[in-house]
């Protein structure tokens, strides 16, 4: 039977998903008293265990409390039916947090304890060894590592395969199955090959401090959150509107082209009327968009946006952010004829 947990191939680990861990747990905690057991002593230094009926395990159908959910619930339930421990789980194969999800999901388990009681609800992550961005995070009671669950899953088979009858070599063959699903999800590291995590715990960073440096540079700037996907490649600045100027849009640093630009909306059709009429800075020029917009262009050093990058090109920022304070005031001073030039929207 040990030749069937060394199918595992290059073509499982492109294809496992987060999803499949999902039901993984939700089977393990739905069919076994013995991974329960495991999980419940991982948990014995923040939760009390009483005598319980049953236990039910899913995802999480609704919110426990504001804007945040964990994956998975594991219940457990007295002879009517009552809550009487509840347990939250996050996985994360490879992802990282997006700014505050840790946080929503601590509240949740806040409001899940003041329902039941201090020591009736925890928080669990389960994630690789690898994914190190998220391991250990403060927000969760304990942190579960895949090869954990992998050399437990190990034991068991080991157990198994001791008995001889055919339910026992049935159950070793399902166990090597999992082992290998795991054994894929673990080795999901490699963001430049067929997989790649959203977001990615790299740009999640980078997007974070970029936000906290143009807060105290460009504070009249609006500055949303990035989803730090893998096409999260621009800050995009929403800026207090010039009344001369209806048709102003955002600013954009666009880190990889190397670029700060101002939109005007709607007025690609005025592209070579602004060329020509002296009101552009000496060093920018302009170009349109495919959705009709008008762009005026600043250049700057192109930017790599991860987070242990930043600080090395943090100048670089401050000078492209110093470019699209720039463009404002450039938009603001120059409003009535620009929009004489352009035309209003």
């Amino acid at each position: 039977m040990s030749t069937i947990e060394s199918e595992s191939s290059d073509t499982d680990r492109t294809s496992a998903r987060e999803r499949d861990l999902d039901n993984f747990l939700i089977e393990e905690l739905t069919a076994s008293r013995i991974f329960q057991d495991w999980i419940l002593e991982r948990l014995k230094e923040f939760i009390d265990v009483p005598l319980y009926a049953k236990s039910t395990t899913g995802k999480n159908p609704k919110r426990e409390a504001t804007n945040g959910q964990t994956d998975l619930s594991f219940v457990l339930l007295d002879d009517a039916d009552n809550q009487i421990v509840h347990i939250l789980i996050e996985d994360k194969v490879a992802l990282g947090f997006q700014p505050g999800q840790a946080e929503r999901y601590a509240e949740e388990v806040t409001a899940a304890r003041q329902r039941l009681g201090h020591r009736r609800a925890a928080a669990v992550l389960v994630a690789p060894s690898s994914n190190r961005s998220v391991l250990d995070h403060p927000c969760f009671d304990v942190s579960i590592r895949l090869e954990e669950i992998i050399a437990h899953l190990r034991e068991r088979r080991e157990t198994l395969a001791r008995t001889d009858n055919p339910l026992a070599e049935e159950l070793c063959r399902r166990l090597c199955a999992r082992i290998n699903l795991l054994d894929a999800l673990s080795k999901k590291r490699s963001y430049n090959g067929d997989w790649r995590p959203n977001p990615i715990p790299e740009r999640v960073t980078f997007f974070d401090q970029y936000l906290r440096l143009a807060s105290t540079k460009v504070p009249q700037f609006r500055t949303p959150n990035s989803s730090g996907g893998p096409n999260s490649t621009t800050m995009t600045f929403t800026l207090p509107k010039i009344r001369q100027l209806p048709a102003l849009g955002q600013i954009r640093h666009e880190f990889r082209k190397g670029e700060v630009n101002l939109v005007l909306r709607k007025a690609a059709g005025s592209k070579k009327n602004l060329d020509e009429s002296g009101v552009l800075p000496p060093d920018a020029r302009t170009k349109s968009s495919a959705k009709g917009s008008l762009l005026v262009v600043l250049h700057t050093s192109p930017i790599e946006p991860t987070g242990e990058r930043f600080r090395q090109q943090e100048q670089l920022i401050e000078v492209a952010i110093g470019k699209a304070i720039r463009l404002y005031d450039w938009a603001k001073d120059n409003a009535e004829q620009l929009t004489s030039i352009i035309g209003g929207t």
